[in-house]
């Protein structure tokens, strides 16, 4: 089975901080409040929990957590809850340098971002180099990417208000509650850098203007299989509109018209 992470995989191929996502919380299952690195106190930003039921009806658990620097920079990525796999953010002048820290557990080549007046403009090549455009107000408009053996791979986003769309992706957003916001990180961080760039980078306005809206679900073009894929979502949020829970239930299509659900939980501790 095939499911909403892989499916959309083969479907895509100066800091500005926003002052609504600075806030900590306490420990949680695990998680260290505050950290020390190359004797730099560090505090916790983020944790990501994903939920997702397999095959022999048990789970897969993963939980990514972060820390960031009295500059409000991230530094530290932690797979699990010890520093087995921790991976470190470094800045020097406009390029932030990805690197897993373990050499036994590594999984992946050192990687980069490019920035030019705080924005990510390009991502290193391994396993795929982007490059990212904005318009004047700091929107996200297109992302490309030219080192393809089929040729240049390239999106366009178009905004409408405060919401982003893309011609490829069929997204149905909820009509919003009366006085509130929901920021819609999912969409930048699925869409927009194809799961390139990690989730904080996107709240803290390294790829520009959040868009807002309650994502209500997805519809995914065709695999190579003739396999079509639609993505339900149902979200919570905190009072600052940001996600604290996500429920995604991924129907897909196949050739014999065959349906198969899956189901992932998102949980989002700030």
């Amino acid at each position: 089975m095939m499911n909403v992470r892989k499916a959309f995989q083969y479907s895509l191929g100066c800091i500005i901080p926003f002052s609504i996502m600075l806030s900590c919380t306490s420990a949680h299952n695990g998680i260290q409040e505050n950290i020390t690195f190359h004797g730099e106190q560090l505090h916790h930003y983020l944790t990501v929990i994903y939920d997702e039921p397999t095959a022999n009806q048990g789970k897969t658990r993963d939980t990514i957590s972060y820390y960031c620097n009295e500059k409000g920079q991230p530094v530290i990525e932690r797979r699990g809850t010890d520093s087995l796999h921790d991976c470190t953010f470094t800045y020097v002048g406009d390029t932030i340098r990805y690197n897993e820290m373990n050499p036994q557990t590594k999984e992946h080549p050192d990687g980069y971002f490019i920035l030019k007046d705080g924005l990510i403009m390009e991502t290193s090549p391994d396993p795929a180099g982007w490059r990212y455009t904005y318009d004047k107000q700091r929107r996200l408009i297109c992302r490309d990417e030219p080192n393809v053996k089929c040729g240049s791979l390239r999106w366009d986003f178009q905004w409408k208000g405060t919401q982003i769309s893309n011609k490829n992706v069929k997204t149905i957003y909820r009509k919003p509650k009366k006085q509130s916001t929901c920021y819609d990180f999912r969409y930048l961080h699925l869409f927009g850098s194809t799961g390139q760039v990690p989730l904080p980078f996107i709240t803290l306005g390294y790829m520009g203007m959040i868009p807002e809206g309650d994502m209500e679900g997805y519809k995914l073009p065709k695999d190579p299989q003739g396999c079509s894929y639609t993505i339900q979502i149902t979200s919570d949020y905190d009072r600052e509109g940001r996600p604290v829970h996500s429920t995604e239930i991924t129907t897909s299509i196949k050739k014999n018209k065959k349906k198969v659900d899956s189901k992932l939980e998102i949980e989002y501790i700030w």
